[in-house]
């Protein structure tokens, strides 16, 4: 029994010491800023239908910015909205939550659809399960 209960204590304490390595919390307070300091007219910000009330808290307002593309209800309509996207706005900012990518984008059609755009894309990992996604 004290071999398991050092077990559990070590590896707790890996993952305390080492957050961005295990994944201790997701920032939602840097998406925040982020998003809040970048989305604007000619940039598109994009999430799958979910909870997102810890961004809202953090950006008030933010909501009225997101659109949300659901590519499990309507793939083909969900791939033509972000073609259209990628080709009328600058920038496009997609906020993969794992919670919700798990359970509404399994294989990842909405990542696959913007990589084709052609925009360069630059991934800003907030923790291993929370990543901001730019095309542009």
């Amino acid at each position: 029994m004290a071999v398991l209960g050092s077990l559990i204590a070590f590896i707790a304490l890996a993952h305390y010491w080492e957050p961005i390595e295990h994944g201790r919390k997701e920032n939602w307070r840097t998406a925040a800023e982020v998003l809040s300091t970048s989305v604007n007219d000619s940039t598109a910000f994009v999430v799958l239908p979910g909870h997102y009330r810890l961004l809202t808290y953090y950006a008030p307002g933010i909501e009225k910015q997101w659109e949300q593309i659901d590519v499990q209800t309507d793939a083909a309509g969900a791939e033509r909205r972000l073609t259209e996207l990628a080709h009328s706005k600058r920038d496009i900012y997609y906020l993969r939550h794992d919670v919700v990518q798990n359970l509404r984008d399994p294989d990842d059609k909405l990542i696959t659809v913007l990589n084709r755009s052609g925009k360069p894309l630059s991934v800003t990992q907030l923790n291993p399960r929370f990543k901001l996604y730019r095309w542009g």
